[in-house]
């Protein structure tokens, strides 16, 4: 399984993408257009821009007439658009960190599946290089929503110069092409290595994901929950990162934000430090389909992007089963529960059994337990994972034994956890009469 790390180049630039690499640097690309324009790096301001590459910019024109597709005289592709967006310059030297680069690629008719090849050269050469290859994705016609998100990082401070080719998928036949020639955003853009931007950098990786817990109630093969397990590591110390889930069907190409974590601290390769989200109520449930899921990893209190994983680098993120199961009408505002709650038990005092009842509004890990008043464990009654809704719990007065407990008054706790947030712990306390 391809390790997803971000990691600076020794030469002038790192790109990332979200794709299997083709060369030795980690990749990620964000589709635009309908659900896939969350920003994830700092956005820098457009007045901020390098006052050089301005003027070149008004200077240049864009080529308008669309390249002929080799081998294909039906159809014409066209770069139509080129642009700059979230730029990471921490020191306000005119140098970036990090920025992306979106463009546009429409096609004269019809829907097709293609993918991008990005090359760069230091602005004093004239030999371009591959950073690497998007994985394929669809465009259609003139559509300004199939847009394509592109990650580059610096290395050593310098002038750079950019290239775009688009090839049809499954072809090495270039469709189109863009360079400084056509854009004058291509030309001599500024980067720098996170180091020489004063940028603390940590190398981050997620380690592994995978699933657990499915429920599948009607066993027709798509689940309508399951616990998304994700383990980040760091290369040491310990670190505040939070994630973003994104979801597609797996026929399309857009991710949309699924769901968005709280911060949580990781330390170096620690597998104790894992986290999950649930897929499924309480979050929002899914139409049946089946799935891509991409995990996001990024520094607490910025923007900044520093782990990836998707489909392409792990198969327990592609094509998985969904589909909203029917006990999600619980959750309608009539009868949603808002809160975890514990009852008092009944009958009490009691002999010989008394009912607990109790709440849970999400998906919880639930423990109930029985103590005696010097906080002795007395009995389990629950442990394991509950669906939201209303449950209840009989105790007969015997502990883990077996054997029959001594008159008296003991306390029984529910502790419930959920996907995210803090654990939450509810105590009340029954009379035992024999």
């Amino acid at each position: 399984m391809l390790k997803s790390t971000i990691m600076p180049m020794a030469a002038a630039i790192a790109l990332s993408l979200f794709a299997k690499p083709a060369v030795s640097q980690s990749l990620f690309a964000q589709p635009q257009g309908q659900g896939g324009s969350s920003v994830i790096l700092a956005t820098k301001n457009d007045g901020a821009a390098r006052e050089d590459a301005s003027q070149r910019n008004q200077a240049k024109p864009k080529k308008t007439a669309p390249v002929q597709a080799a081998g294909d005289p039906q159809e014409t592709y066209e770069i139509f658009s080129v642009a700059w967006k979230n730029e990471i310059d921490a020191d306000g030297d005119g140098y970036t960190f990090s920025r992306q680069l979106e463009f546009d690629v429409d096609v004269s008719s019809g829907t097709y599946t293609i993918y991008a090849q990005i090359y760069v050269k230091a602005a004093t050469t004239s030999s371009y290089t591959l950073l690497g290859a998007t994985p394929n994705f669809q465009i259609t016609g003139n559509s300004p929503n199939d847009k394509q998100l592109v990650g580059i990082y610096g290395g050593a401070p310098q002038l750079n110069d950019y290239r775009i080719r688009v090839y049809r998928a499954g072809s090495s036949v270039v469709q189109a092409e863009a360079d400084l020639d056509d854009f004058g955003e291509l030309e001599a853009e500024r980067f720098e290595s996170a180091a020489n931007d004063l940028i603390t950098h940590y190398n981050y990786k997620i380690y592994d994901a995978w699933w657990d817990d499915e429920s599948d109630s009607d066993n027709d093969g798509y689940d309508g929950y399951r616990k998304l397990y994700f383990d980040v590591d760091v290369a040491s110390g310990t670190r505040s990162v939070y994630a973003k889930i994104y979801r597609k069907t797996s026929t399309s190409s857009n991710y949309s934000l699924y769901f968005t974590t709280p911060n949580f601290l990781i330390t170096d390769n620690s597998t104790a430090d894992r986290v999950w989200i649930a897929v499924g109520p309480p979050n929002t449930s899914l139409s049946k389909n089946d799935y891509d899921f991409r995990i996001w990893v990024i520094e607490a209190g910025t923007d900044f992007l520093v782990a990836n994983l998707s489909q392409w680098d792990n198969g327990d993120l592609d094509d998985q089963s969904f589909e909203s199961e029917g006990t999600a009408v619980s959750e309608s505002p009539a009868t949603r529960i808002e809160s975890f709650q514990l009852e008092q038990n009944h009958p009490n005092p009691f002999n010989p059994e008394t009912t607990i009842r109790y709440s849970l509004p999400s998906r919880a890990q639930v423990q109930l337990v029985i103590y005696d008043l010097a906080g002795r464990v007395v009995k389990y009654l629950v442990s394991e994972q509950q669906a939201p809704g209303e449950h209840s719990a009989q105790w007969n007065g015997r502990d883990d034994a077996g054997n029959s407990v001594a008159s008296g008054v003991y306390a029984y706790r529910l502790t419930a956890t959920p996907s995210f947030g803090a654990a939450v712990t509810l105590t009340r306390k029954l009379t035992f009469m024999k």
